[in-house]
């Protein structure tokens, strides 16, 4: 991570973590609100991490709130998301890796620290992840996770490292049959569940149309768009 990101495990950071945020709030307006309530989960959950060095409960639960607070600054995208979700799931990712180091036989810390790192890179870029040397870090993470429990959270680490896969730049080593081979394993298990679901269906028809497979996208699609899924719509509204 930048010496930056770093650097956000002490106060001043964030306090500008905060800053941030409320320039993101002003110009939200109408998501003010969910924002709002996600910062200050984060937030108690990672001064709660704080209070106690060494539980590795709430060093996980502190990863999993201010990841899933930068992947909604994301979803957003209003002024300023790429500083304050890439801050965030940098402290996401902080939390991971010591909740990991703590307990490295429990999949929780993997997972969030994996998750976290692949939010991280969605902000810098992943030609930048892969100099920086975070790709290895993603990589590592969401693998032991699998090899844990790959049926954590419902099958999260199952499609989290076939996204990986599936969104990894060739020059970086992508691998298409990877992430269908995940994909398929997870739709297998979890492909009715309409919360955990979706995006994997969505996922999987992105790489049946890469691959030539239109018909098989379509119905992938419409099933992602069954479950729920906005951008599957969205692409079925296309046609």
């Amino acid at each position: 991570m930048r010496t930056g990101d770093r650097a956000l495990l002490g106060s001043g950071a964030r306090h500008r973590l905060l800053a941030l945020f409320i320039g993101l709030v002003v110009a939200q307006g109408a998501t003010a609100q969910n924002l709002s309530e996600l910062w200050l989960r984060s937030s108690e959950a990672g001064a709660k991490a704080d209070a106690q060095p060494a539980d590795y409960k709430a060093d996980w639960q502190a990863a999993a709130a201010y990841r899933d607070y930068a992947e909604k600054v994301i979803a957003e995208a209003s002024a300023g998301w790429k500083d304050v979700a890439r801050n965030a799931s940098a402290k996401a990712a902080a939390y991971g890796a010591k909740a990991a180091a703590l307990r490295a036989q429990g999949v929780e810390g993997w997972y969030w620290q994996g998750a976290a790192l692949s939010t991280y890179a969605k902000c810098i870029g992943w030609l930048q992840a892969v100099k920086e040397g975070t790709q290895g870090k993603i990589q590592m993470a969401l693998e032991m996770a699998y090899t844990l429990d790959r049926t954590y959270s419902a099958g999260a680490p199952i499609v989290a490292l076939g996204e990986y896969w599936f969104t990894l730049p060739g020059v970086a080593g992508r691998s298409v049959s990877a992430a269908e081979k995940l994909f398929d394993e997870y739709i297998g298990l979890y492909g009715n569940e309409p919360k955990a679901a979706s995006a994997a269906w969505y996922n999987r028809g992105q790489l049946y149309r890469e691959t030539g497979r239109e018909r098989e996208a379509l119905l992938d699609f419409a099933k992602a768009a069954a479950l729920g899924n906005e951008r599957a719509a969205a692409v079925l509204s296309q046609r």
